[in-house]
């Protein structure tokens, strides 16, 4: 009996490491602060024209591909406007990834921008999406 509990455990582990892409991660900060401690710019993974008020920021990021998502709230939506480095566009694909926020049909949203690497949008709610193939 015991080579078999041995024999299944195995196969567990075997699948359950099967399951865990290492190349995908997921994280959240509340505010922009803490993405700054975590080591979010200095890694690429946000834009240095990232609105400092930043709040609620989800981030899904592909270790392999380098596509990501991203989602936030700013403390004042109405009076957020995007930087100069952003200009609309209509050639924005959706990501194969999402946060617990991104919509799914993000790319048919209204006024999408081009903001250097990242698509970037402001949804009904006023949350921003960003996103990168």
């Amino acid at each position: 009996m015991q080579p078999l509990r041995i024999t299944l455990a195995t196969c567990l582990m075997a699948l359950l490491s099967a399951c865990n892409d290492g190349s995908m991660l997921y994280e959240t900060y509340d505010t922009i602060g803490q993405a700054e401690a975590d080591g979010a710019f200095s890694r690429g993974w946000f834009p240095e024209w990232m609105p400092r008020d930043a709040i609620n920021i989800h981030e899904y990021h592909d270790l392999d591909t380098n596509s990501q998502a991203i989602s936030f709230e700013v403390s004042e939506p109405s009076s957020f406007r995007w930087p100069s480095i952003c200009n609309p566009t209509i050639n924005a694909r959706r990501p194969n990834l999402k946060t617990r926020q991104f919509p799914v049909a993000v790319n048919k949203l209204d006024d999408i921008q081009e903001c250097g690497e990242f698509f970037a949008v402001k949804d009904k709610d006023g949350l921003i999406h960003m996103w990168r193939r």
